[in-house]
């Protein structure tokens, strides 16, 4: 038997167009979703990188403070001896930083250079760069950069508030681990005559991504025990 369905009919265009306007919404929604929680994972997995890097380079640097009588083995000496310019104790660090030229070698940067995605530190005895530790982000656009700043370190207290003389043959530096994009002109924030960084500058600028700031101590045995002059002081 021939069933007949009057008044059958299937959708009109019109429906179909809203059917389809309805799915373009929702995939839209879930796109931009997606999209958002891509970027969010992106973001996040970049700061992990630089805190971990960051950490890296810290930890690098608190090995080659341990080396016994590294600045001895430089051929440093006190602040008020031996010096051949204005800036010489200033700019003497045990933490030597490289970056690689266009042949692939790679060689010592100065202070206010800009950083670079790839860079790499040794400690200042290592003429051939051979113990270097190499760094690198991901992201071609970020950049890292290490500034370096010895401290003033002769009002130094005991725990009585009376002044701990023993304690002016260590030198203390704080180093400043930076990750920026773009440009930053970093002779805006060195200060020649002091020798001192304005960090906290720095670390408010719009293109600085992450810092991380730690203070190292290192001893100058050969001061400590009187070889060299200075009134037991830097």
């Amino acid at each position: 038997m021939q069933r007949i369905v009057k008044d059958e009919r299937g959708l009109s265009f019109i429906e179909v167009l809203s059917v389809l306007t309805i799915c373009g919404v929702v995939f839209a929604l879930v796109s931009g979703l997606l999209l958002s929680i891509s970027k969010t994972t992106s973001i996040q997995a970049e700061k992990i990188e630089m805190q971990q890097t960051a950490n890296n380079i810290l930890a690098q640097v608190e090995r080659i403070s341990n080396i016994s009588g590294i600045y001895e083995q430089a051929g440093y000496l006190g602040k008020f001896v031996g010096s051949s310019g204005t800036n010489a104790w200033n700019d003497a660090h045990i933490v030597k930083l490289l970056q690689e030229d266009g042949t692939g070698e790679w060689l010592e940067t100065s202070r206010i250079e800009p950083g670079g995605n790839r860079i790499a530190i040794t400690d200042i005895t290592d003429t051939l760069n051979q113990s270097k530790e190499i760094f690198q982000m991901k992201n071609s656009e970020t950049k890292i950069k290490i500034l370096q700043q010895k401290n003033e370190n002769e009002l130094t207290k005991t725990i009585y508030t009376t002044p701990n003389y023993r304690d002016t043959f260590s030198i203390q530096s704080t180093v400043m681990v930076l990750f920026y994009n773009e440009k930053i002109d970093f002779s805006d924030y060195y200060d020649e005559i002091t020798g001192f960084w304005n960090y906290n500058e720095i670390k408010e600028l719009p293109n600085v991504l992450y810092s991380r700031e730690s203070v190292f101590c290192y001893r100058d045995d050969a001061k400590s025990k009187g070889e060299v002059p200075g009134n037991g002081r830097w």
